[in-house]
């Protein structure tokens, strides 16, 4: 009974079917199919820039940004008018065709109904190749305007040279297939669980799989997240305290080669202690849950911080090279 998992997290593999044909309303494309995907590309414009510095003597710098302007195609509208350089390089003000995707209204899921927000989140579409007699179901207007080219449409004039302006049409098809959702039970169908913690289950992914490989891949996928927001954690944080430093390499900058070897030696000793602060902070926050974890991060960090103590010592003792004897000029002989 669908009554005993209600408002439950549950796992549920099956096929995802509809009796429907979904439609395209505009170019008049239909298939059998969950999902329909229309993409629409234009081509246009696109600035690129690069900028390079350049040290001067007494500290100051140099930028100089170079601009590159090439073309290519988009689903997106590129607004040319933001450009540096926009003479020569100017884009229509829009786009005579969208992309969009048309979902069937009632796709099942076994004895429960997949909703939209799950529908849209799969991934496994196909191309769908349109033929002479898709091109003949095209309103009169538009057998006038496009023309069929390498399974889609194009509007303009030569395909195998477009223009700026042009734009071509290709669409993709999901088609019906086993599936496994990750969600809370609500009636026949399904809604975002939230955990204890606040957390939100909703998820969807093909094939079909247990409810254990369900859970073992979102496991897999918040420790990925996680791993990904100390990594940047910890980059920031570095940015940050190379930023502090960066003044001391401008005094150097009076010198350039001097500049470089301040700038060089901050950065490192900025990402160094950037890497300290990181593991402490994971060492406490796993203090209480992984203190088997936590200590050996801690040790970790002692450890770091040591190392970059002691070479920066080092580097500091050894000074300049000793001469020998007594440190007295050699005699010179005439």
């Amino acid at each position: 009974m669908l009554s005993e998992n209600e408002g439950r997290l549950v796992v549920v593999s099956d096929r995802a079917t509809t009796d429907e044909e979904v439609r395209d309303p505009y170019f008049q494309v239909q298939v059998a199919a969950l999902r329909l995907k229309r993409l629409a590309e234009m081509y246009q414009w696109k600035e690129e820039s690069s900028t390079k510095t350049e040290k001067n003597a007494g500290g100051s710098e140099t930028k100089t940004t170079e601009y590159r302007y090439k073309k290519n195609w988009s689903q997106s509208l590129i607004d040319s008018s933001n450009f540096k350089r926009p003479q020569g390089h100017e884009n229509p003000s829009s786009m005579s065709v969208k992309s969009d995707e048309f979902l069937a209204k009632v796709i099942q899921l076994g004895e429960f109904r997949l909703p939209a927000t799950l529908a849209r989140k799969v991934s496994n579409d196909e191309d769908v190749v349109l033929t002479a007699e898709d091109f003949a179901k095209l309103p009169e207007e538009d057998r006038a305007r496009f023309t069929l080219y390498d399974g889609g449409w194009y509007l303009g004039d030569n395909p195998d040279s477009p223009a700026i302006g042009d734009v071509r049409v290709s669409f993709e098809q999901l088609k019906p297939a086993a599936v496994t959702v990750r969600s809370e039970q609500e009636g026949s169908s399904f809604a975002p669980w939230t955990s204890s913690s606040g957390g939100e289950v909703h998820e969807i992914r093909m094939g079909m799989l247990s409810a254990d490989e369900m859970n073992e891949k979102a496991v897999t996928a918040a420790k990925m997240r996680t791993w990904a927001v100390r990594l940047g954690g910890f980059l920031i944080m570095g940015m940050g305290l190379a930023t502090i430093v960066g003044p001391l390499a401008v005094l150097g900058d009076v010198i350039p080669f001097i500049g470089s070897l301040i700038r060089g030696a901050s950065g490192f000793v900025a990402f160094a202690l950037a890497g300290v602060l990181s593991l402490v902070v994971i060492a406490i926050a796993w203090f209480t849950y992984r203190p088997m974890l936590s200590i050996p991060l801690l040790v970790g960090a002692g450890a770091l911080a040591w190392w970059v103590a002691s070479r920066g010592k080092g580097e500091a003792a050894a000074g300049p090279p000793a001469v020998e004897g007594n440190g007295s000029p050699p005699p010179m002989n005439f």
